[in-house]
């Protein structure tokens, strides 16, 4: 596909990493998203339930103004600032509200080491 695009859908601790065209349109995307919270293990119940297309919004930044969203009958390549790997954010309907874009950032942490050592059991 030439007009294919890596893009990333945050949500919470989450990220789904969905390779599209130009030529998706923003309903499709959701239904990949819902396939993808349908059948993760690590989805509570409640999440799956309402991991529908209908019940989901994507945003092209983390501001949450209805300016950001993104329409359904849009197409990814309808919006100039969705570039290949770009980032999108995702929120779901709880009952009647929406959720906030809630981003939550990963630290870094120190390598917990080579595992190898010398054999002579002092730890080194």
């Amino acid at each position: 596909m030439a007009d294919a695009l890596y893009i990333r859908i945050k949500r919470r601790d989450q990220t789904f990493f969905i390779h599209v065209a130009k030529s998706t349109k923003i309903y499709s995307l959701k239904s990949e998203i819902s396939q993808a919270l349908s059948g993760s293990s690590s989805s509570s119940s409640s999440t799956a339930a309402t991991a529908i297309p209908e019940n989901m919004k994507l945003y092209k930044d983390t501001s949450g103004e209805d300016s950001s969203e993104l329409p359904d009958v849009a197409a990814i390549g309808d919006h100039d600032n969705i570039k290949d790997d770009g980032i999108l954010y995702l929120t779901l309907k709880n009952g009647s509200q929406w959720e906030s874009i809630d981003i939550v950032e990963m630290t870094e942490t120190e390598p917990a080491g080579d595992g190898i050592t010398d054999g002579d059991g002092d730890g080194d």
